[in-house]
């Protein structure tokens, strides 16, 4: 396989993987609240953002469990400030630019 071709197929999987993660991350952020420049999840068991983003149930106990360092830091950088979102369109821009600079340097295969 080629080396363009390769690239083409890793930022393919990359951008798939990506989109279904932002997805799920601001799904599962809809339960974070932010009450005295601190984020809690608002009912318990608590979630998760870090591997896979994720709450345990719908229906939980109303209480507020803060975040820990990791949730936080994406929370509050990739998720409010939509650098995850961004990094995401940026990776299916790239995806369509290199098919259709594929497409355009392709030898037709019909003859005439």
């Amino acid at each position: 396989m080629k080396r363009e071709n390769v690239l083409l197929v890793l930022l393919l999987v990359i951008s798939v993987y990506l989109t279904a993660y932002t997805t799920s991350a601001h799904l599962v952020s809809s339960h974070i609240v932010e009450k005295n420049g601190k984020s809690y999840w608002c009912s318990g068991p608590e979630g998760s953002l870090w591997p896979w983003p994720s709450k345990n149930s719908k229906i939980g106990i109303p209480i507020l469990i803060e975040l820990n360092g990791t949730d936080s830091f994406i929370y509050n950088y990739l998720i409010k400030t939509y650098l995850l979102s961004i990094v995401c369109a940026s990776l299916w821009l790239s995806v369509i630019f290199l098919v259709y600079k594929k497409a355009k340097t392709a030898k037709p295969t019909l003859s005439q």
